[in-house]
């Protein structure tokens, strides 16, 4: 590989799967990105087993589904590798529905930190890798601001209040 980044665009060779989802075989970007993907996964997480509105729990699980594929063809085509539209559209989605108030405050201090850990290895990435790494994931977070929004305004019965 010419250079190594979290999107690293090859239109040369088309990647597998395989190595759309384990960048490659580079560890570093491996570790980085799963533990981001946990990371983010948190706040739906605790809110889901707090006892959450089930149509937002839904929402989120059609949300990741359609994410993960959505990764998945953009690298096929694109012949890049990576997790991290996923995980950056699912911290983008929570930073919505936050606004939004369906999180308690003690899932928003979850959130702080998220947003803390997402900035640091958005940054790591920002000065590391290709620029197209840093366009992407920003395209993410407002992908996953976009799907929240969709949710809150079609999806979301205005009469149930999810704190």
């Amino acid at each position: 590989k010419a250079t190594v980044s979290v999107l690293y665009c090859d239109t040369d060779h088309m990647p597998t799967v395989n190595e759309i989802l384990t960048y490659d075989g580079e560890v570093t970007d491996i570790v980085i990105n799963y533990v981001m993907l946990f990371v983010v996964l948190v706040v739906p997480a605790v809110y889901a087993l707090g006892g959450g509105s089930k149509r937002l729990c839904w929402w989120w699980v059609g949300v990741f589904i359609f994410l993960w594929v959505y990764q998945i063809v953009l690298c096929l085509f694109e012949g890049c590798t990576g997790i991290s539209i996923v995980w950056n559209s699912v911290y983008g989605h929570n930073v919505y529905d936050a606004l939004k108030k369906a999180f308690k405050p003690n899932i928003k201090v979850l959130l702080y930190a998220e947003g803390v850990a997402v900035l640091a290895v958005n940054v790591y990435y920002a000065v590391t890798a290709d620029a197209i790494t840093t366009v992407a994931h920003i395209c993410a977070l407002l992908l996953g601001i976009l799907l929240s929004a969709i949710y809150w305004r079609f999806c979301s019965p205005p009469t149930v209040k999810h704190e």
